[in-house]
């Protein structure tokens, strides 16, 4: 199936990037100790390594019928890590975050701007995938390394909607 060129272009820019970050996730799961990061990452690089896989046939100009991601089921990482963490899982964990985040990103933004319905479709769910394993990460740092973000008080909170209830009003 012949697609529209801004998605050819946007699928090869998302190929290239994948290539790279395929290349780290390989580097950061031989460089960590802990089994429940390793498990996130190992993850993360078989969503990617579908994404790919996903992307190529998309490209094919032979295809005749949609193209569909894996299911993928995440679990969350569980309340008492198993292992202990090394000084660079947390720097290891906050980047595979921040890929995930950034992927999330990319596909959404590279989605609003495809134009054949199912290459479309498709990097939405690639986003949501991205964003699914962001949350995970998250929870894995949060338990692993003591990072709860702060919470805000009652009185900041009010000062925001003071400033900015007069939107509401005719």
């Amino acid at each position: 199936m012949i697609i529209p060129a801004i998605d050819v272009q946007l699928i090869n820019e998302h190929l290239t990037t994948h290539e790279g970050v395929l290349y780290k996730l390989r580097i950061y799961y031989y460089q960590t100790k802990n089994p429940n990061l390793k498990q996130i990452i190992q993850k993360q690089y078989m969503v990617m390594l579908d994404h790919v896989r996903v992307m190529l046939e998309l490209l094919d100009p032979n295809r005749t019928k949609e193209v569909k991601l894996q299911p993928i089921q995440f679990e969350i990482v569980p309340s008492s890590l198993a292992g202990s963490t090394s000084e660079q899982d947390k720097p290891i964990a906050i980047e595979g975050r921040a890929t995930a985040q950034n992927m999330a990103n990319m596909n959404f933004m590279s989605a609003l701007m495809m134009k054949n319905p199912n290459v479309k479709a498709i990097h939405k769910e690639m986003s949501l995938q991205q964003g699914k394993l962001q949350e995970v990460y998250s929870s894995f740092i949060t338990r692993g390394f003591n990072q709860e973000p702060p919470m805000s008080s009652k009185e900041a909170q009010q000062t925001i909607i003071n400033r900015h209830k007069y939107l509401l009003m005719d």
